[in-house]
């Protein structure tokens, strides 16, 4: 999943994402890939922690997407 979202960054030419993410291993795993592997590829501006059992973010989603110079939101 994690190379085909690579694949549209660079066909499409984008190069920064806020990356929304579940604290299980699905989640963090993503993050991790693309955050260690991609990184010269994607830059994560802002990354935000979602806890599906408290249904809440660790941080105020809609202050860091206002306050974020990216438009593209990646749900990991």
């Amino acid at each position: 999943a994690v190379k085909a979202v690579v694949q549209l960054f660079e066909n499409f030419g984008w190069q920064t994402c806020i990356l929304i993410y579940t604290n299980d291993d699905y989640g963090y795993g993503g993050f991790k890939v693309l955050s260690e592997e991609y990184s010269s590829n994607i830059t994560i501006q802002n990354r935000l922690l979602f806890d599906p059992q408290l249904d809440q973010f660790h941080t105020d989603l809609n202050r860091t997407i206002e306050r974020s110079r990216s438009r593209i939101i990646l749900v990991w």
